[in-house]
């Protein structure tokens, strides 16, 4: 490794500890993006002449809506679960319904609101990326988590592995759209319609490399890659500009080539889920015993002299070499990949640390 790359995994990885004082990094970023938020909402207010009523709906309405939507997902999942996208539509759409039944401006207070909540995402992401949620999947360089995250959920498997610091790029891309919301705001909803659009395009593209294992996904599109398409389309609708369109042509585009190629080998099985749900069957499978995934991909294991695991792979709707390589290195850094007797059969051979640190 060279000393660039080994300077740049030591400041990724040196500002990884989940708690600071004691405390959760993750509930300290959280307050502290919540005044900071509120700070510049609050100066943004006054430079655009809100009136008494709107600065009080942009200050309470958001969080009150953040908070109802949290306890509503905690409800349905049984757990606690923040989507980021359920919290955003939540704020906009109360807080304008709230303006306009005062009689207010809906287009200014949006253009408050959503600065806000640019604000609050980028000390929220800070907060993930200190205890390894919502991570990215494995790739050469990258932040790497250790023992301690895994204790708070992380998986094991990828504990030592660079990963795409994927919260560090959405917390500095959600810098740069707030930053540029908020200059630009003249409380025409210029600013609402940029973060939205804007944070559409980044979000989609980096559901393409999010590894952590609760993604939903529906005609090939995670949950996020589909509000993010939703949500443009609703900000081009309401706030129509050349500047709105096409990067919403664009997501709709990109949506639709996801949609097309979504039975694809490569895109379905290397999906999060799937990659948690076969790591997850692999630790499970005892000795010559098989199973099968929910992606069709029927899995046997059988020990080896040296130690290592051998899986026997195969998949009856095809199984090409490349994708089965791709899905092995995810889990296992060092896995073997051997082809089979037929193209939808191959051999994985499991390094021994792995194994161990599986078992």
């Amino acid at each position: 490794m060279s000393a660039v790359a080994t300077h740049e995994s030591f400041v990724l990885n040196r500002c990884t500890r989940p708690t600071m004082g004691g405390r959760s990094a993750y509930t300290i970023f959280g307050f502290t993006g919540y005044i900071v938020a509120v700070i510049i909402a609050v100066a943004l207010a006054l430079r655009l002449g809100l009136p008494l009523g709107e600065r009080l709906v942009s200050m309470l309405v958001p969080p009150l809506a953040f908070l109802g939507t949290v306890a509503v997902a905690r409800w349905r999942a049984g757990y606690e679960r923040i989507v980021f996208y359920e919290a955003l539509s939540a704020c906009l759409v109360s807080t304008g319904l709230a303006t306009w039944l005062l009689g207010g401006e809906v287009a200014r207070t949006l253009d408050v609101v959503a600065t806000g909540v640019g604000v609050f995402l980028v000390f929220g992401r800070l907060g993930c990326y200190r205890v390894a949620c919502c991570h990215g999947r494995p790739a050469r360089r990258g932040v790497r988590y250790g023992r301690a995250h895994v204790l708070l959920g992380f998986p094991a498997f990828w504990a030592g592995r660079p990963l795409v610091p994927v919260q560090l790029i959405e917390a500095g891309a959600s810098l740069a759209l707030a930053g540029t919301a908020a200059a630009v705001s003249t409380g025409n909803g210029d600013a609402a319609a940029l973060f939205v659009i804007g944070y559409g395009l980044v979000r989609f593209s980096l559901e393409l490399v999010r590894g952590d294992r609760d993604r939903r996904y529906a005609f090939g599109l995670s949950e996020a890659q589909r509000m993010a398409v939703l949500t443009s389309v609703a900000a081009a609708s309401l706030h129509p500009r050349f500047w709105t369109f096409i990067p919403t042509a664009v997501l709709v585009a990109g949506a639709g080539l996801l949609v097309i190629t979504r039975n694809t080998a490569r895109r379905s099985l290397l999906r999060p889920p799937h990659l948690h749900e076969l790591q997850t069957v692999q630790e499970r499978l005892g000795v010559a015993m098989d199973a099968e995934t929910s992606e069709g991909l029927r899995v046997t294991r059988h020990e080896l002299p040296d130690g290592r695991a051998a899986f026997v792979w195969s998949r009856a709707t095809g199984l090409p070499l490349s994708a089965a390589a791709r899905l092995a290195t995810m889990l296992d850094a060092h896995a073997e990949v051997v082809p089979g007797r037929s193209r939808d059969l191959v051999h994985v051979l499991t390094s021994p640390a792995a194994r161990r640190e599986a078992e």
